[in-house]
C-alpha cells in the first residue's frame, strides 16, 4: 500500500502516565472503535471527494524514556520538526505535571522556528473530584501559550478518547490545510462510504511497533 500522505504525532507524557496506558489504552481504544466518520474540509465554499491513503504515525515518549533528556533543541529537531502535531499529556490530579509539562513546550518553543499544533490533554478524568487543575487554568494557560487545543481524558475508563483523536485530526488537517474550514460528522450509511485507510505505525523511544489498524474516514477537501 501507498501512502500520498504521512502524519507524523508526537506524544509526550508527564510523570505517572505510562508507556502500557499510552499504547494499550489509547491506541487499542482507537483501534477498536466501530464507529465511522466523514471529514469535511471546505476551502472558498467549494468542496470535492478524494479517494486517499494516509499513515497516521505515532511517536509516543512517556515520561521514563525523556526525564534524562538534558539537550532538548537536539530532541526537538529529531523527533518533533517534521511531525504534524504534538500531543502534551499531563494530570489533572497533579499540578506538578502540568507544570513539567509547560516547561518542555517552553523548550520545544525555543528550539524550533516552526513547531506543529499543540494539543494540551488532561489525564485522569475519572479522579476529576480531585483535580488539582482548573477549567479555568487551562483556558489562561492556552491564551498566554498559543495553544488552541486541549481535551479532559481518562485513560483508565476510555472516556473523551475518542473525541480526543476527532481534536488531532481536526489540528492536524487544519494545519496542513490553513484556509479550510473542518467539520467532523459520524455517518452510518453504507452506500456514502469512500475508504480512507489509516495504518497507525507506533515508535515508542524511537523504537517501531506496526499496531494493525485500519480506520475508515472520508475527507472532502479542496
Amino acid at each position: 500500500m501507498s501512502f500520498q500522505e504521512i502524519y507524523k504525532v508526537c506524544i509526550i507524557a508527564s510523570r505517572g502516565i505510562s508507556n502500557e496506558e499510552l499504547t494499550s489504552k489509547f491506541l487499542n481504544r482507537i483501534s477498536s472503535s466501530k464507529e465511522e466518520y466523514k471529514i469535511l474540509v471546505s476551502s472558498y465554499n467549494t468542496l470535492y471527494s478524494v479517494e486517499d491513503h494516509v499513515k497516521l504515525e505515532f511517536w509516543i515518549f512517556p515520561y521514563e524514556s525523556i526525564m534524562n533528556i538534558s539537550n532538548w533543541e537536539e530532541f526537538a529537531w529529531t523527533h518533533i520538526k517534521d511531525s504534524k502535531g504534538l500531543v502534551v499529556v499531563y494530570d489533572i490530579t497533579k499540578t506538578e505535571t502540568l507544570d513539567w509539562i509547560l516547561i518542555k513546550i517552553h523548550k520545544i518553543k525555543n528550539s524550533l522556528d516552526d513547531i506543529p499544533p499543540i494539543l494540551l490533554v488532561g489525564n485522569k478524568l475519572e479522579l476529576k473530584k480531585n483535580r488539582q487543575i482548573s477549567a479555568k487554568q487551562i483556558r489562561l494557560i492556552k491564551e498566554s501559550n498559543d495553544i488552541f487545543y486541549s481535551e479532559e481524558i481518562s485513560l483508565n475508563s476510555g472516556e473523551n478518547i475518542e473525541k480526543m483523536f476527532m481534536k488531532l485530526t481536526k489540528m492536524m488537517v487544519r494545519k496542513t490545510k490553513p484556509d479550510s474550514n473542518i467539520e467532523i460528522k459520524r455517518f452510518t450509511n453504507k452506500k456514502e462510504k469512500l475508504y480512507l485507510s489509516l495504518l497507525i505505525a507506533v515508535s515508542i523511544g524511537g523504537v517501531s511497533l506496526i499496531v494493525s489498524l485500519i480506520m475508515y474516514f472520508v475527507i472532502l477537501f479542496s
